[in-house]
């Protein structure tokens, strides 16, 4: 089954916000994201209150048959300037599913993907994370 990238809008933000230039992880009591944006004092915290089934962040430049699956599947414009989404047939989470022998199947499990200037980073959740802006 094909996956199917939607862009994910929790907040409204401003069109200077949409490329990342930095992107921190930090693991405790859940998983916290700060995006950093280039041309703005202003940070996006995703925080995960709770414990995610999996992340995982890899360099842009290595995700590149995801890349082109975007690029063959959608206007150039739906992911270059944005960097929020969810995706649903995921890929990613149909592995998930096979390697936990299927322990998440039957809950609703959202996987978001944050895609940068430099980074492709991939969470799967049972909650909606909690999403703020602030200032450096």
């Amino acid at each position: 089954m094909k996956e199917i990238w939607e862009r994910w809008t929790p907040i409204e933000l401003d069109k200077n916000m949409y490329k990342a230039s930095y992107v921190q992880l930090i693991d405790f009591e859940g998983l916290e994201i700060h995006l950093v944006f280039n041309d703005t004092e202003n940070l996006l915290n995703i925080k995960f209150v709770h414990p995610v089934l999996a992340y995982q962040n890899i360099d842009e430049g290595r995700r590149l048959k995801t890349l082109e699956y975007l690029s063959e599947n959608y206007d150039s414009q739906f992911f270059t300037d944005w960097i929020l989404f969810e995706v649903k047939n995921s890929s990613y989470l149909t592995w998930f599913h096979s390697e936990s022998f299927g322990i998440n199947e039957d809950e609703k499990v959202f996987h978001y993907v944050i895609l940068t200037e430099s980074d492709v980073v991939d969470i799967l959740s049972l909650y909606k994370p909690r999403i703020e802006i602030t200032h450096r």
